[in-house]
């Protein structure tokens, strides 16, 4: 069984990795997948069963002052 849960893909980019929204976010997610698993315990699946949660990448929100900070470095090293 594959699952990907879209939505916080979709709010961690909408809304930043600090937004209120994405703290939502987790919350549902944490809930949804402590239903799963309910399922699965409820069904006599969960013995069976391997699980295990990844994702494809981290975020990072960068202010504009990091920005600033880059461009520096980098028009110091190609002049």
């Amino acid at each position: 069984m594959f699952i990907y849960f879209l939505s916080f893909s979709f709010c961690i980019y909408s809304f930043g990795p600090n937004s209120i929204e994405i703290k939502e976010k987790v919350a549902e997610l944490d809930s949804d997948i402590g239903y799963l698993l309910q399922k699965l315990e409820d069904s006599g699946l969960i013995d069976n069963i391997n699980i295990i949660i990844t994702s494809d990448h981290g975020l990072l929100a960068i202010h504009l002052h990091f920005h600033a900070i880059i461009s520096i470095v980098h028009n110091s090293l190609v002049g």
